[in-house]
């Protein structure tokens, strides 16, 4: 059975070595799933303000370093599995070693365990 992929990333505090998760739902194909990016009415809403599918949005916009769908950022939303095991970031950046698009990377390469 597949896992399904959490997508969270990490944003700033009021402290400076203080981090927090922040989670923006789940990537998944479950159209029906309130957490799924495939949900035009819940997390994949592209009104949703934290949404990969939002094209103003921080995690959907073309020209946020945080943005899934930016081939140049450089802050993209981190992947967990279900067991909260790291598995590279949600992004179309093809140089990044950790995006899921990079076909040479860790996470992006068809023939990596990962």
């Amino acid at each position: 059975m597949k896992a399904i992929i959490l997508i969270a990333t990490f944003i700033a505090t009021c402290g400076a070595n203080a981090l927090a998760e922040e989670y923006i739902g789940n990537k998944s194909s479950n159209r029906y799933n309130v957490n799924s990016t495939a949900n035009p009415y819940g997390a994949g809403s592209r009104y949703n303000a934290n949404s990969v599918n939002n094209p103003n949005g921080q995690y959907g916009s073309r020209y946020s370093s945080k943005s899934a769908n930016n081939p140049y950022a450089t802050d993209a939303p981190k992947l967990y599995d279900s067991d909260g095991n790291y598995r590279g970031r949600l992004s179309t950046n093809p140089y990044d070693p950790d995006s899921t698009s990079n076909p040479y990377g860790r996470y992006g390469s068809k023939y990596s365990s990962d």
